[in-house]
């Protein structure tokens, strides 16, 4: 654990590789994930005096730590790192919407879609997240299932049948329970009504089919 929901922030993170996740404890004692943190994103704002979720790694993470006391004067007099927090600050943003966009799919299975999109997308460079072979593309699931369900906000019999619509429709295939392999991407963009919705890089596969530039 990084931080715990309502802690003082004594310090300001950059994630240089593994994974996190964020968490809110609500009213009602119940725990909900928010969002994920992977590679270059920021923990910890120099803005606020306590941190607003929980933070714990659900994978092996290197975090880079600095004081936040010291941290925050350096803010306003170095215009350079000013503009490396702002640019964070509207990946972090971004990347809020994408979530809340994803919550708000209609089904599970739009839901799990959009999640596998953005795994390949924002998350690509935790390790051993992908694997690439041809015209194919396997993807692991970095977090447990209940996890997922969890972040998604469905039960996790709902979420083991959205799995397994979408091989049974030909998006994906299931190599393990956390493993998956990428058959049609253009589907699962259309699985969240918006092929675009997701990504972050241009389109380079060809056909539907998994095709990404060496």
């Amino acid at each position: 654990t990084l931080a715990h929901q309502g802690d003082a922030v004594r310090g300001v993170y950059f994630v240089r590789n593994g994974l996190l996740r964020m968490q809110k404890q609500l009213v009602d004692g119940r725990v909900q994930i928010v969002g994920l943190l992977a590679k270059d994103d920021m923990i910890g704002t120099v803005f606020v005096e306590k941190h607003a979720f929980s933070i714990e790694a659900v994978a092996p993470t290197e975090v880079i730590s600095f004081d936040a006391a010291q941290f925050r004067p350096l803010v306003g007099s170095t215009p350079d790192l000013e503009q490396i927090l702002l640019r964070g600050f509207q990946d972090e943003v971004d990347a809020s919407l994408n979530w809340l966009l994803l919550v708000s799919c209609n089904t599970v299975r739009a839901r799990l879609a959009g999640f596998l999109l953005i795994l390949m997308s924002r998350y690509r460079d935790i390790p051993n997240l992908m694997d690439e072979r041809g015209e194919t593309l396997s993807l692991r699931i970095p977090i447990s299932r209940i996890d997922l369900s969890n972040l998604l906000g469905v039960r996790p019999e709902s979420l083991s049948r959205a799995f397994h619509a979408l091989a049974d429709d030909g998006l994906i295939e299931i190599i393990k329970h956390d493993h998956v392999r990428i058959v049609d991407v253009e589907g699962l963009s259309m699985e969240v009504g918006d092929p675009e919705l997701f990504r972050s890089e241009p389109d380079d596969h060809e056909g539907g089919k998994v095709k990404r530039s060496r």
